[in-house]
């Protein structure tokens, strides 16, 4: 499955969600942020359904960032289902709680989320989280030979 540089993140809170943005652009990372607003959204997006339909226009991210309270479906219901689609098994997924609960962490991990945050909301530790983002798609994704010269 060709994956594309970009990010899905999955959160319906606003301000948090463009404090993100905001993070990630200070921090240098180029890689564009798809928003959705809910896990049924989520999961319409990586399956291409309307009005995710156009892969030009919505990409298969190579990294999901997932907040664990969503409306619809929560955040572990859609890590739950990437899980069960054998074309999204490497697909990369941070999750992100506002709040710290008991056996989530470990539920998450064993559901194959690469990490587990609970939700930094002071803007430099937003930042330090949007680094290690791109550290990790550095790594990670390889170089784009598509806009090398012949």
């Amino acid at each position: 499955m060709p994956w594309a540089d970009e990010i899905l993140l999955a959160e319906d809170d606003t301000n948090f969600a463009l404090l993100f943005e905001t993070a990630c652009e200070y921090a240098g990372l180029p890689n564009p942020i798809r928003l959705v607003t809910d896990g049924q959204e989520a999961i319409d997006y990586l399956q291409g359904h309307a009005p995710y339909q156009d892969r030009q226009a919505h990409p298969m991210p190579s990294l999901v960032v997932l907040d664990q309270r969503l409306p619809q479906l929560n955040g572990l219901e859609v890590l739950r289902w990437i899980r069960l689609q054998p074309e999204l098994r490497d697909l990369t997924v941070v999750m992100l709680s506002g709040t710290e609960v008991p056996g989530e962490a470990q539920l998450a991990g064993e559901l194959g989320a690469a990490s587990y945050l609970v939700k930094p909301f002071q803007f430099q530790d937003l930042m330090a989280l949007a680094l290690e983002l791109r550290g990790w798609l550095d790594r990670h994704l390889p170089p784009n030979d598509g806009e090398q010269a012949a």
